[in-house]
């Protein structure tokens, strides 16, 4: 701000500024100026960010189609300026040709957070390495994985023609010759879906079936489950529709939440039982995708804190609060919600809620 007492944002307990109709920071009041002044004329997309102060171009514009598709948007963001991370809960809405925003609940998250600092080039440079190292992966795999599929084919092809006589010696030698021949086939499924991760860009709108997107992060997820001698159980109460979303962000946070639920179960039960149930039912304007375990209910104050990265206590036994806490940064982002409650199983619930995202979203992205 030019002249006058310049506030700062731990002075205020409110802001507001205007947006153009394509997301351009117009101006602001004088708290908004004191710390964005210098990015009026940019759009939005250059101070939403995440906790790191990673900037996330995918949740301005999701949050600029729902506000030009109903008229506005309410929900927790986080905001990048020269003093640092703010999280704010924000309130834009639609008037004429502007749009109105409304922040409040300020706070602090992490001073100095910007991508092209230490913090954030450490984190670009660990998506790279991930990149790579899943990328070498797959090619080290699939070449000993051909070869177990090609003699796996062929010794299917001798039982065949000597059944009797290998029936005879190994009774239950075509059972474990299946058995290994499926889990070759689920690792090349698992691979071939994680190199497709890897190669498509998260924020990438286009139409989804949330089943398919669902089975998808199961299969990521399987085999620890059953490892740990947990089941597994789908409980999809309707036929689930096509719509509008990006599947990798979707599936980052479905394996976010069921991480959670494995660590608490495999504590409780000792690797030796408990259960996971999928739901998936709609619900207004969107889908609830719900994950049932009965890994042991969660105290009150637990609760409160549940999706709180920096929460000191224990949420449960064996389980922390970390994948639930970027489960809800990536949902949040997405438009959506997650909420966490105890239910009657002697576990948690842990509710995601998917807004559907109709073709005026994937042609406002």
């Amino acid at each position: 701000m030019k002249g006058g007492t310049v506030l700062t944002m731990k002075e205020c307990s409110e802001f507001r500024f205007s947006l153009d109709s394509g997301g351009g920071l117009v101006k602001g009041d004088a708290a908004f100026e004191s710390e964005w002044g210098s990015f009026l004329g940019q759009n939005l997309a250059t101070i939403i960010g995440d906790r790191t102060g990673q900037k996330s171009l995918r949740g301005a514009e999701q949050i600029l189609a729902s506000v030009l598709h109903d008229g506005s948007w309410v929900g927790e963001v986080s905001l990048r300026g020269p003093s640092g991370v703010w999280r704010v809960n924000l309130r834009l809405e639609k008037n004429g040709t502007r749009i109105e925003g409304v922040a409040t609940n300020i706070s602090l998250e992490s001073p100095k957070g910007y991508p092209d600092q230490a913090q954030g080039i450490a984190h670009l440079g660990k998506l790279v390495a991930l990149e790579e190292l899943i990328g070498g992966l797959a090619h080290e795999i699939n070449n000993p994985l051909s070869v177990i599929s090609g003699f796996t084919e062929l010794m299917e092809e001798n039982f065949m023609r000597s059944k009797a006589e290998i029936l005879a010696i190994y009774p239950k030698f075509h059972r474990h010759l299946l058995k290994v021949k499926e889990s070759g086939d689920r690792i090349k499924g698992i691979m071939a879906h994680l190199k497709e991760l890897i190669q498509k860009e998260a924020g990438e709108i286009s139409e989804i079936e949330i089943s398919n997107v669902i089975e998808n992060s199961l299969r990521l997820v399987q085999q620890q489950f059953e490892n740990r001698g947990i089941r597994l159980l789908r409980d999809y109460k309707i036929d689930v529709y096509p719509l509008m979303g990006d599947a990798v962000q979707l599936e980052h946070v479905f394996v976010n939440v069921m991480a959670h639920c494995r660590d608490a179960l495999s504590k409780k039960y000792n690797k030796r039982g408990g259960r996971l149930i999928v739901q998936c039912t709609q619900a207004e304007k969107g889908v609830k995708v719900s994950f049932v375990d009965d890994g042991g209910e969660v105290d009150p104050e637990g609760l409160s804190h549940i999706f709180d990265r920096r929460y000191g206590g224990v949420i449960r036994e064996g389980a922390t609060g970390i994948g639930l806490s970027v489960a809800r940064q990536l949902i949040e982002a997405y438009g959506g919600s997650i909420q966490a409650r105890n239910n009657e199983y002697g576990g948690l619930t842990i509710d995601v809620w998917v807004p559907v995202r109709e073709n005026l979203y994937l042609q406002s992205a």
